[in-house]
Order: C-alpha cells, then structure tokens, then sequence
C-alpha cells in the first residue's frame, strides 16, 4: 500500500488545470481523440449505451478538423506505452485489418504463432532502423502502426490521421536518425500543453476507473459497481479483443522491452502525465464524493499493475517522492 499511497498523495498535489474539473453541458457535443489501441472500440460502445451518443471510431489527430473540438466536452485515453507498443504489433499481426494491410508484405514479422519472437524482430526493426534517411524516405513500417511515441505524435505534432509517421517532418520536431528515433522535445511539450485542454483524461490500465469518473463528468449516472458499498459487484464493461490473444510482460524478454523503451520515451512522460491526472481526479471524488457515496477501493490501481509501470523513469520519481498534506493527504490516507 505504500506504492499505492505515494502515487495517490503525489496526485494529490499536482497543480491541475483549470479544466481538470470540467462537467459536460447540457446538450454540450461530446468528442473523443481516438488514441489508436487504448481502448477506443470499447469505450464506444460504453459510451452509446451509457449516454446515448456515437463518438464515432476513426483514429484523428489533435489538429485535424475532427480531432480536438473547441466547445465540445473533450476526452482522451492514454495508455502505459510497453502495453500500447505491444498492442500495436498484435493489431497488426491478428486483427482483420491488420491482416489486410500488411497482408502484401512478406517481411513482416510473423514467424508461426510466436508471438515473442515476432514482436522482437518488429520491435528491432524499428529500433536498429534509420528512422529517417538523408533523402526523406521511412524506415518501412510495414503499412500498420509506427510505435515512435506514437501517442505523443497524435497530441503533439502537425497531422490528421496517426498512423504511419509522416514523409518529411516539420524542422522542430528534429528527429533522430538511430536507435530511440522520435519525436523531438518541442513535439512532447505541445502534448503536454495540450493534455490540460481536455475536459477529462482517463487511463486504459485502469479502464473501470476511468469509465466511472468519466460517467461522473459527463453527469450520468454512475452504475452501482463504481462504489464501494456496492458488495463487490463486478464491473460490467465492454472489452474487444480484435482477434487477440492474451499475453503477459513476462512472454517477453528483457531485451525486447529495453527496445520499446527507447522507442517510447515521449509516450512515458505523457502517460506519467496523464496518471497523475487521473489519480488526482480519484482523489478529489473521494474526498468530497457526490451522495455521500465513493468509489469501490478495487477500482485503486493495484500494486501488481503499479510494479508493471516502475520501468518509467517518471513514475519511480514518483514513487520516491513522498509529497503530500493537510485534507489531500488525509483523504488518500483513508484510501
């Protein structure tokens, strides 16, 4: 509980913005920058039952026309980048799109039903690339998903549709050629400006979480399973596959890991970002929860998933700091 602790307190003073608090309007449009692979076709579908509304599926980016709504109740989803890059490559390799678009491309790894020795050669096909060569020309991403910071590049850098990584990219996201290729520093402070701009930002790792406190900001209202006076009921939630086997971190060697961190530095300080935020969001429903009623206590993040994210240099920072007082302090306390 002492891990589960200092991330809660150190949410508890993170400076939020002026947004964190954001309800929906009566009437207000609801839009939805759809992260590809952090759990956009479930939500959906929870959305359109919860509140009646399509938020639709295609996957834009924040400065496209149909991404980021001045006006609307404005949400997104991050998600832990080792689970997003994974995430990627089984798209690709067994989801019916997936399939179709690099269907034509004998090169793409899929040796069996390997999985760990599929994702390595894909991950390494992109760590030991050139990223971008003198001429302008991509290492080739085999027409699916290019996992450099990919949710950083959606939030932060000039696109519409996410994708595949542009042909010739805009002097200040000063890309690297080389292993860790990615978007510049400028490219993830825009992302990080940006996140504040959203009404709400949950976290797929803890979907259930997320689902309820977004419930809440758009005044719907919550089903009994959110509280904790509930009896333990389970969460009745949407979850697509996509054709996709279970896997666990451990099917996957330290090597291959240590490559998908050098890919995703951008997407480790953004999803650090967008953790506390939501953490800070729990906390101040449960200091001052609605009816008199607070979350169920399952909903927390557990401490197995929390050990999962202590490979990001952003949250054991956070796990080393023991920030924290006065009302915050005592309500994460009685967490």
């Amino acid at each position: 509980m002492v891990l589960l602790r200092r991330l809660l307190l150190l949410a508890a003073v993170l400076r939020c913005s002026s947004q964190s608090g954001d309800f929906r309007q009566p009437g207000q449009p609801i839009s939805f920058t759809h992260i590809p692979k952090t759990g956009g076709t479930s939500l959906r579908t929870d959305v359109r039952l919860a509140v009646g509304v399509d938020i639709g599926h295609l996957e834009w980016c924040f400065e496209a026309p149909e991404g980021f709504k001045d006006g609307s109740f404005n949400f997104v989803f991050l998600r832990s980048p080792r689970a997003h890059v994974l995430s990627q490559f089984l798209e690709c390799k067994y989801d019916a799109w997936g399939r179709q678009v690099t269907s034509h491309l004998p090169q793409f790894p899929f040796p069996g039903g390997d999985d760990a020795a599929g994702f390595a050669q894909w991950v390494a096909h992109f760590y030991n690339a050139t990223f971008v060569a003198p001429d302008g020309r991509l290492a080739h991403d085999f027409n699916c998903y290019s996992p450099h910071s990919f949710q950083t590049r959606q939030l932060g850098s000039a696109c519409v549709r996410p994708h595949h990584v542009a042909r010739r990219f805009p002097a200040h996201l000063q890309l690297l050629d080389g292993r860790g290729a990615g978007p510049g520093q400028k490219t993830l402070g825009v992302a990080l400006s940006r996140l504040p701009r959203y009404a709400f930002v949950g976290v797929t790792d803890l979907y259930p979480l997320s689902w309820c406190l977004l419930q809440h900001r758009l005044r719907v209202r919550l089903p009994d399973w959110c509280f904790a006076d509930s009896g333990g009921a389970a969460p009745n939630l949407t979850h697509a596959v996509h054709s996709v086997p279970r896997h666990k971190p451990s099917d996957f060697d330290d090597r291959t890991w240590a490559a998908v961190d050098a890919l995703s530095p951008d997407d480790q300080a953004l999803f650090a970002a967008g953790l506390q935020r939501l953490l800070g969001d729990w906390t101040s429903f449960q200091a001052q929860p609605p009816e008199g009623r607070r979350l169920a206590s399952s909903l927390l993040p557990r401490l197995r998933l929390l050990s999962s994210l202590a490979y990001m240099p952003q949250l054991r920072a956070m796990l080393a700091t023991g920030h924290g007082g006065g009302e915050a302090e005592r309500a994460a306390a009685a967490a």
